[in-house]
């Protein structure tokens, strides 16, 4: 019991894949590219944040389980550390992220 209520504190690691396709990581001290990063995020959250998630909200309050995710959705996707990495810096001061949809006009 006591194992149990250990790994439904965290969520864990995620691992640093090399591939959409793979299982394979990157070993020790080998980075990865930018993009590769964010898609193993998304993949990290598909694989391994949700199934916790729910393997969670079957044992403890699912308050606690929802806070969980949050804060790791918080850690793994703000748009600052995504903007930084991918995009380069960001100047300090305030910005505002806006959706846009662009479609051609016959």
């Amino acid at each position: 019991m006591i194992l149990l209520a250990t790994t439904m504190t965290s969520i864990g690691e995620c691992p640093r894949w090399i591939s959409d396709h793979s299982n394979e990581t990157a070993p020790a001290g080998v980075s990865i590219s930018a993009s590769q990063q964010v898609k193993n995020r998304l993949r990290c959250y598909n694989q391994i944040a949700v199934p916790w998630q729910r393997s969670c909200a079957q044992q403890r309050n699912p308050g606690y389980c929802l806070s969980k995710i949050n804060l790791w959705l918080v850690n793994n996707f703000s748009f600052g550390g995504l903007r930084a990495g991918v995009c380069g810096e960001v100047p300090p001061g305030r910005y505002r992220t806006y959706m846009i949809n662009i479609s051609e006009v016959n």
